[in-house]
């Protein structure tokens, strides 16, 4: 367990309008207004490993990092202007990953290929009508880093990661682990 957190393209997941104003919510390409928001939360996994592959399977909860404001835009709907002001921006990520693995002492070092399936729940303001948002989407995601074995049962993975599908672009884990030994 631990955190993730990195750059995600919100123009890059198909958000759905849920409740709100259908109309100019259908107008916006990207209602966040931008193709870069920091997000952050917590990581967990679990992991087999096995002749040196890696099976992953995990979760997270990250949520974008923006002031309320920061992002507001005046954008045109059929004629008329209206202000556009997000709100919030959260997701569930569910993460299934192939990889391999080669130890050397205390020092792992690992790649992973990652399918993460995301679901996403977002809000924004539409003149002064709130609309709330939804998403379910895929992406791959490459993934390497190093394991650092801290004792016997005790580790602690760095891990950079790069979108290669899907609304993820950069990001980075910190996870802290235990090892159970099964043979």
């Amino acid at each position: 367990m631990g955190f993730g957190g990195g750059l995600v393209d919100p123009s890059r997941v198909p958000l759905v309008v849920r409740d709100g104003d259908a109309m100019g919510a259908a107008a916006l390409t990207s209602p966040f207004g931008t193709t870069q928001l920091l997000a952050a939360g917590p990581a967990w996994e679990v992991r087999v490993v096995q002749s040196h592959a890696r099976f992953t399977l995990g979760a997270q909860k990250p949520f974008a990092q923006f002031p309320s404001g920061s992002l507001d835009q005046d954008v045109d709907l059929g004629g008329q202007l209206a202000r556009v002001s997000p709100r919030s921006l959260t997701w569930w990520t569910v993460r299934v990953g192939l990889g391999a693995e080669l130890t050397f002492g205390r020092v792992t070092p690992f790649v992973d290929l990652l399918g993460d399936v995301q679901f996403g729940d977002g809000a924004v303001v539409v003149g002064a009508t709130p609309a709330g948002y939804g998403s379910t989407s895929f992406a791959f995601v490459a993934r390497g880093g190093l394991r650092l074995r801290l004792d016997r049962h005790l580790t602690m993975s760095l891990a950079g990661e790069v979108g290669l599908v899907g609304a993820p672009r950069f990001g980075a884990t910190v996870l802290m682990g235990w090892v159970l030994p099964v043979k």
